[in-house]
């Protein structure tokens, strides 16, 4: 079954435990004894990024060319993306979208755009054609830099 089949049949991405586990330090312990997630697997953050660079291609902007994943639902999923290659470079990505924007001072950087769309959304359709080609720029740097 290929992957929009399937994204179809569940009817939404359906995600691993890798970014739970990734984020677990940072949640307080309430009860029990702390997990030791080094007995799980987890991607590797190269592993992690190659493989939603390829949802992007492979579901997200396909779906949303078949007018089944809304234009929202892309640019959140950027923002997972523009974390993703963070961590890869060895940062520690801040979990706020607008502390994650702040921490990346290029102002031509792609997160910038995606900020601005999801505090001031429109369905103007240059505005999202132009997010998109940034995207389709962005996706194509990333694949350059680190799937060669």
């Amino acid at each position: 079954m290929n992957k929009i089949k399937r994204y179809l049949k569940y009817n939404k991405h359906k995600g691993g435990v890798n970014i739970t586990l990734r984020n677990l330090h940072k949640y307080k312990l309430i009860h029990g004894k702390p997990l030791d997630v080094t007995k799980y697997p987890i991607r590797s953050n190269l592993k992690f990024l190659k493989g939603h660079i390829n949802a992007f291609r492979e579901i997200f902007i396909p779906l949303y060319n078949k007018n089944k994943f809304d234009f929202s639902e892309i640019i959140k999923q950027v923002f997972f993306l523009v974390e993703r290659e963070e961590r890869l470079k060895g940062n520690e990505p801040p979990n706020s979208w607008k502390d994650l924007a702040k921490s990346i001072k290029d102002k031509n950087h792609i997160i910038h755009d995606v900020l601005q769309y999801r505090l001031h959304p429109t369905k103007e359709p240059k505005t999202r054609l132009k997010l998109l080609a940034k995207l389709q720029q962005y996706l194509k740097k990333l694949s350059k830099k680190y799937i060669k």
